[in-house]
């Protein structure tokens, strides 16, 4: 048996409002492609009507125009012809309440969507700052962080000045083995004096050969 609706029915089989389906189904009669069926002249929706009413409602969501689907229902059904003594109620002429409820309920539908959208990037936006929120350190690990980076600089600087004096006494060292002609210049006929800039210049040369492997050792990277 087939199944007839009235426009309220039908228009919840679609899922759609009854202002929007009534404003499909009158184009399409104002236009001459599709006819309703009557009973005591009131429009009777049928399984026919169910599919085209589909059909158009998968269209629009596709952003299809009216004008685009009108002009290719054809192709996909054998449209209901208008009865020889045609005389349904509905001009050509625009119906200007149900053009303002349909525009309103696509508006409501469009908006809707709209605000769904906004709705799921704000939630990714927010689960994005509390991530990164969890992620990042807090502000006492911050200073402790720092505390031990200038500790650990602290410690550095010591540690190189502790290889440098380490050197430097070595350096002394050696240079006091050396003999005199090495260590001592003439300053007057039966004067010698120690050789201050050879000394230092014997001292510097000590540290800079071996300041690098006495450093790596006191860090403990001397592997």
């Amino acid at each position: 048996m087939t199944d007839h609706w009235k426009i309220s029915d039908f228009a919840n089989q679609l899922g759609k409002h009854a202002n929007t389906v009534d404003t499909w189904f009158k184009k399409l009669e104002n236009q001459r492609i599709h006819y309703v069926n009557r009973v005591n002249q009131e429009k009777v929706y049928d399984t026919l009507d169910y599919e085209i009413g589909l059909f158009i409602r998968q269209k629009r969501e596709e952003k299809w125009t009216l004008e685009g689907i009108f002009n290719v229902l054809g192709n996909h059904f054998t449209l209901r012809p208008f009865p020889l003594d045609d005389e349904f109620p509905e001009t050509n002429e625009l119906n200007v309440g149900a053009l303002k409820r349909e525009l309103t309920q696509e508006i409501q539908d469009s908006l809707e969507r709209i605000a769904a959208t906004q709705e799921n990037r704000l939630e990714h936006k927010m689960e994005s700052i509390l991530k990164r929120l969890s992620s990042e350190p807090s502000q006492e690990e911050i200073e402790a962080a720092r505390i031990q980076k200038r500790q650990e600089k602290v410690n550095e600087i010591l540690t190189r000045r502790k290889v440098e004096r380490k050197l430097e006494q070595e350096a002394l060292e050696l240079w006091n083995q050396k003999p005199e002609e090495e260590r001592l210049i003439r300053t007057g006929l039966f004067r010698k004096e120690e050789n201050v800039e050879k000394k230092q210049e014997f001292i510097k040369k000590h540290i800079d050969n071996h300041f690098e492997s006495e450093l790596l050792e006191a860090f403990g990277l001397d592997e």
